[in-house]
């Protein structure tokens, strides 16, 4: 089945920079906003992800799941695709993978990239509704070369199992893809892909009508796979990390893979970092960023990386103390250690919480994406550290008034029985090329409610 994407022009939407405190002689980078048009007749979409092309910054892929409006979640992946810097678009859909002999009837958890060869990937969980009588699903890599208006067949990179003697299943969630561009990297053009393990009970019927208990759920690591041709193959999945879900992944300029992720030890929780390089072939044993405090809990990490070999860990920290999480940061440089690292963190204003962080790096600074969330308002915000020292803001990207956090849906359940509340997903988007900062994100589309059309907005912005 082709997949013809189609071409519209959109004009790029300026949104108010909001004054905030910079160094002395900075000035407010600009900021160019485009609503995408949402999928098959303006549909919602969530948890976008992008991606630029080190090569040519002008060109930007984005995508997003869409079409569950049941569980405001995925059928489908939809892509969006500009080569002019946003002045005009191409979208359509990502060919659905097969599952057992029919077309999967789901895909949620899309990560898109540009491979060396310049095709656009992307890597997503998909499989069938009914998984005992259409069969196992698992996670897939697509790839559209370059100038092409479809995508290829996926190809099944982890598929799910089931377990002998028992009504479960083997089954994956959540991947990450990152893939190395840096030209100094012995393994330029390796794509590598992470995702969690888990032992579940299969549905009695389907994942939407008889969903099952999430407690019931195992955590059985995080297993990954390598392709070393541009993602068009992969090698078998393999674990790198027990008892543990949920990863990120960055890739330095000399190669190097680094992996963090949140795991619990004896009731004490802490980020570990994993870091491969010779291309994902071994890894050196795990070390710790960070342990909690007691009464403390540390999670979501994320990872990023500077052209000089510079690491950033970022990752949200709780307390019975403290009724709003904080967000803390640690950077290492090269051949250090993290015991050494600095820490440092975000400032929150009063009575405001975060959400969706994200996180890069460039020659001149780290960047962090956040939405800012209070009683009245959301607000997209970019804070800057020029290294070694605490963020500051630089730019506000939207502001939504009567979008507080009362009207927001964070935990599952709340996606099936609150229609008045607003979900965008799980996550944010933040990527950098050639001087060229491009965010990701979901808020309502204008003119509707406050609380439904869920649009993905793109927005551009020249490094300061």
């Amino acid at each position: 089945m082709a997949i013809i994407a189609r071409r519209h022009l959109v004009l790029a939407l300026p949104l108010l920079v909001l004054g905030c405190a910079r160094p002395a002689g900075d000035q407010p980078p600009a900021v160019a906003t485009t609503i995408l048009p949402g999928p098959e007749g303006n549909r919602e979409a969530f948890e976008p992800s992008l991606a630029i092309d080190p090569a040519d910054p002008r060109r930007i892929v984005v995508a997003a799941m869409y079409g569950n409006p049941s569980a405001r979640g995925g059928r489908a992946i939809w892509t969006w695709e500009t080569g002019d810097g946003g002045r005009s678009w191409s979208n359509g859909r990502m060919r659905p993978a097969v599952v057992g002999s029919k077309p999967a009837t789901w895909a949620a958890d899309v990560i898109a990239g540009i491979a060396r060869d310049g095709a656009a990937v992307l890597t997503s969980m998909a499989g069938a509704d009914e998984p005992k009588t259409d069969g196992l699903g698992g996670i897939i890599v697509s790839r559209r070369a370059k100038g092409d208006s479809s995508f290829g067949v996926p190809v099944q990179v982890m598929p799910d199992q089931l377990i002998p003697g028992a009504d479960r299943a083997l089954s994956y969630d959540k991947p990450w893809m990152t893939i190395d561009r840096h030209p100094s990297s012995p393994h330029n053009g390796t794509v590598y892909v992470i995702a969690g393990a888990l032992d579940l009970k299969l549905p009695a019927r389907s994942w939407s009508t008889t969903p099952i208990d999430m407690s019931d759920i195992v955590m059985l690591g995080l297993d990954f796979t390598v392709s070393r041709d541009d993602g068009q193959s992969f090698g078998p999945p393999r674990r790198v990390a027990d008892s543990v879900f949920g990863a990120d992944l960055a890739v330095s300029p000399t190669g190097s893979l680094e992996v963090v992720y949140p795991k619990i030890t004896g009731g004490t929780s802490a980020i570990s970092h994993l870091r491969s390089t010779d291309g994902g072939v071994t890894f050196e044993p795990p070390v710790e960023v960070v342990t909690a405090n007691p009464g403390s809990t540390v999670g979501g990490p994320l990872v990023a990386r500077r052209p000089d070999g510079d690491l950033m860990v970022c990752w949200s920290e709780t307390s019975a103390e403290r009724a709003i999480p904080r967000l803390r940061c640690a950077e290492r440089r090269p051949g250090g250690g993290w015991a050494s690292a600095t820490a440092h963190g975000v400032v929150v204003p009063l009575g405001t919480t975060f959400a969706f962080p994200t996180l890069v790096g460039t020659a001149k600074a780290w960047y962090l994406l956040i939405h800012l969330i209070d009683s009245t308002r959301t607000e997209v915000a970019l804070f800057r550290s020029l290294g070694g020292g605490a963020f500051s803001r630089v730019a506000t990207l939207a502001t939504i008034p009567g979008l507080g956090l009362p009207q927001w849906c964070f935990a599952r359940q709340c996606r099936f029985e609150r229609a008045d509340l607003f979900m965008p997903g799980d996550y944010a988007a933040l990527g950098v090329a050639g001087g060229q900062l491009a965010a990701a994100y979901v808020l309502p589309r204008p003119g509707g409610s406050l609380f439904g059309r869920a649009a993905v907005y793109l927005s551009t912005i020249t490094e300061p």
